[in-house]
């Protein structure tokens, strides 16, 4: 068993060099995988993100189902994670702001580090066809900021587009209370 737990974890260390953002569960009879873990490197140990019992004469279907619920527990703890780390920033003054004007703003400034948007957000806006400047509200006859044609587009998909364009991070996430009072977005800053 050893050797095997050996083979694998080495497999594992491998994949993982070249993998760096994968996520590991760990699954089988508790002193198996304690006997597995003890094998795996410290990288891989911190990519575990939930360790089940399963049985290796469980069919194809229940390991993946059971994958499949440890998978969106752990994004929807993340995604918790952010936007509490996101209301604390920006409650103590931190690296963020809350709410669709103070994120537009640092958005068209190319503050961004991580963009959070509920995956419901959606909102009327525009966008400078000359300089890129991305409004909310109705589309006006011109930009404000360098009177070049301004044409209409989704606020939400404006921002991520220029987040995404000047190498920030964008994370969707599930509707949660402490962003919806801010109309769903924020976004956590590389500067004030």
């Amino acid at each position: 068993m050893d050797r095997h737990h050996k083979e694998v974890a080495a497999y594992v260390a491998s994949y993982m060099e070249a993998h760096p953002h994968t996520h590991l569960i760990v699954s089988g009879q508790q002193d198996i995988v304690v006997n597995f873990r003890a094998w795996l490197s410290p990288m891989a140990q911190q990519q575990i993100i939930d360790t089940l019992t399963l049985d290796m004469h469980d069919d194809r279907r229940r390991i993946l189902e059971a994958a499949q619920e440890a998978l969106q527990r752990y994004e929807r703890e993340e995604e918790q994670a952010t936007v509490q780390l996101l209301v604390n920033r920006a409650g103590h003054g931190g690296l963020a702001v809350l709410g669709q004007q103070e994120t537009l703003a640092v958005v068209n400034t190319a503050r961004v580090h991580k963009l959070v948007l509920q995956k419901d957000f959606c909102s009327d806006g525009w966008r400078c066809l000359d300089c890129g400047q991305i409004g909310e509200g109705t589309t006006p006859p011109q930009c404000a900021l360098c009177g070049g044609r301004a044409t209409a587009t989704e606020l939400g998909e404006a921002m991520v587009n220029a987040v995404l364009q000047s190498d920030g991070f964008v994370e969707m996430v599930a509707p949660d209370d402490r962003l919806t009072a801010y109309d769903g977005v924020g976004a956590l800053l590389r500067y004030k």
